[in-house]
Formats: C-alpha cells, sequence, structure tokens
C-alpha cells in the first residue's frame, strides 16, 4: 500500500453540501450561502428529492473568487481534502480521513501545512486539538507503526514522520505561548524511564497549558525517584507520566511506588499516567498517599479534570 492510499477524496461522500456545511467551512452565516445561491454566485445543485446542495468543488472555486481571505484558502492546495477531514470529524466522529490527511502531509510537506490544518479544524469547524490528538494523530501513528512493523517504512522515514508531528506539536504551542499564571497550578510532565517516545507526553503538555496550568515538561526518559525530586522542588499538584511500549504496568507499578516512597504529605499531588503500553483494566493503582491516581485513556479527558480543578479553586 503506498501512503497516497491513505487518504482519497472519495473515501466519503462529503463532495455535495448543505447550505449549513458550506457556511461553516467559509466561517460565515448560513444566510450568507442562501443570499449567494439566490443571487446566482453560488450555483447549487438539486438533488432528486429537490434539495439544494453545493458542491465542494464550487464552494472552493467561488471563495477564491469571491472570498479570498477565507481561512480554507490557506490550506491549499488541500483545501477539499481539509474540508472532508472536517466534516468527517464533526458530524460522524470519523477521524479516519484525518488520519490519512496527517500521514500524507508529514510525509510530503513541511508541518506549517500540518499546524495550520489543525488550527482551522479547531477555530472554524469545532474539533477540539484533544480530539485531533487522540484519535487523528494517534491513528496516524499506529499505521506508521504497522509500515514499519511489515517493512514497508524504512526506519529514517518513521523518524521523519515523528520529527514532523513533534515539530507540529511545538508549532502549535508556540503560537499561543503567554506568560502563565504564578498562581496556576503546577504540573510535571515526562516519559516513562527508557521511553524515548515523546508525543504522547507533549500532548498532555498541551492540554494542559491550554486549560490554564503551569507545566514543567521533562521530556523523555526520565528517572521516577527525579520526578518526585521535581514535584517536590515546585509543590506541583500533579505528575503525569506517559509509558509507550515496551514500557507497560510493571513499570506503572514501579513508578508509583518510587514516587510514594519520596511522597511529602505536606505537598501533595495527584498521578495521572496514559499512553499505548497500559492496560489500564489490569493495572492495580496504588491510590495511596496520592491525592489520586488514575489512567486517562484521552487527553481530552485530562483536559477537561484539569478545567475543573482551575475552576475549584478559591480566588
Amino acid at each position: 500500500m503506498s501512503d497516497l492510499d491513505y487518504f482519497s477524496p472519495m473515501a466519503n461522500d462529503f463532495n455535495l453540501l448543505t447550505s449549513s456545511q458550506a457556511a461553516g467551512l467559509l466561517e460565515v452565516h448560513e444566510s450568507s450561502v442562501k443570499r449567494w445561491t439566490n443571487e446566482g454566485a453560488l450555483r447549487p445543485i438539486k438533488t432528486k428529492g429537490g434539495h439544494r446542495r453545493i458542491a465542494l468543488t464550487s464552494l472552493i472555486e467561488f471563495a477564491r473568487n469571491e472570498r479570498p481571505d477565507a481561512t480554507l484558502l490557506k490550506l491549499a492546495p488541500f483545501e477539499a481534502d481539509v474540508a472532508r477531514v472536517a466534516l468527517a470529524a464533526r458530524e460522524r466522529n470519523d477521524f479516519g480521513p484525518m488520519a490519512g490527511l496527517i500521514v500524507r502531509l508529514c510525509d510530503t510537506h513541511p508541518p506549517g501545512y500540518l499546524i495550520r490544518a489543525f488550527r482551522y479544524l479547531e477555530s472554524a469547524c469545532g474539533v477540539p486539538l484533544t480530539r485531533c490528538f487522540d484519535l487523528g494523530v494517534a491513528e496516524a501513528m499506529r499505521r506508521i507503526g504497522k509500515e514499519w512493523t511489515e517493512g514497508l517504512r524504512s526506519v529514517a522515514r518513521e523518524h521523519r514522520f515523528t520529527q514532523k508531528i513533534l515539530d507540529c506539536l511545538y508549532g502549535l504551542r508556540a503560537s499561543e505561548m503567554e506568560m502563565s499564571i504564578p498562581t496556576a497550578p503546577m504540573a510535571v510532565v515526562g516519559c516513562a524511564e527508557t521511553s524515548y517516545h515523546e508525543i504522547g507526553a507533549m500532548f498532555v503538555r498541551l492540554a494542559l497549558e491550554a486549560a490554564g496550568w503551569q507545566v514543567c515538561y521533562l521530556g523523555s526518559n526520565v528517572p521516577y525517584a527525579e520526578l518526585g525530586l521535581i514535584q517536590a522542588e515546585l509543590k506541583a499538584r500533579l505528575v503525569a507520566v506517559s509509558f509507550v511500549p515496551p514500557c507497560g504496568n510493571a513499570d506503572a507499578k514501579r513508578c508509583m511506588a518510587t514516587l510514594a516512597a519520596g511522597y511529602r504529605p505536606e505537598r501533595p499531588f495527584s498521578i495521572a499516567m496514559g499512553g499505548g503500553g497500559l492496560d489500564p483494566e489490569s493495572l492495580d493503582l496504588m491510590r495511596k498517599p496520592f491525592l489520586g491516581a488514575k489512567v486517562w485513556k484521552s487527553t481530552e479527558a485530562l483536559q477537561a479534570w484539569a478545567k475543573s480543578q482551575i475552576r475549584s479553586r478559591p480566588d
């Protein structure tokens, strides 16, 4: 299977759009689309049932001529691809097309294209970045891993994909970096010992920062004892650790035991763990002496929890 087989414009049926879908893609009110069709500036197609539909290709052509500042056009030459990805994700919770486009862009274009696509999906189409990470990027990574395992992708090309995803995540973070509020809760985030795959930990970093937390990011291969030392030094309220295969449940238990041994009641914290190396159903969590301990299955859910902690803090 070639890389381009992952994404085909015919992978879904978003070739004919409702007025609402067209309006969402151009970030205008539905009444504007109806006015353009009534005036003849945007030519609709009538279905056999008498419904008006707008061809995606016609919408893009209209935007080039009449709405040259439309954000969708900044994604050229992938306007149609990104539009279909956005509609599949938003209306069907189908992130397969997104995963395919991520692979395609990482294999053929600089990370800036992917950054722009994620921003468009979030702001124009209401698809949260955390959901793009959990379902789109994660699926793309699984596909790349399968290719590598089957000998269809070289080590260098697998590394190139990983680095472009990391470049994209750093770019997304840089575009929103602000001075954090000194009174915001602190989290320590890093990868398990012997784990050098940072993408999952970077997801968590971005999700917590977007939720209003300060984050001390430690990167890959962090000794568990040193996680505890940094937590105590910073009085962090959360220690989040990413476990990627071959790290697994045994490593998570060792991490919790090490952190428990150095736990200081006057500087309490919770533990958040996640990653493809863990089997939450068979992992017996050590909940004491911590404020809490949980395996999070998605960064979207972790971010929601983190936001709730901000809201519940006293002024």
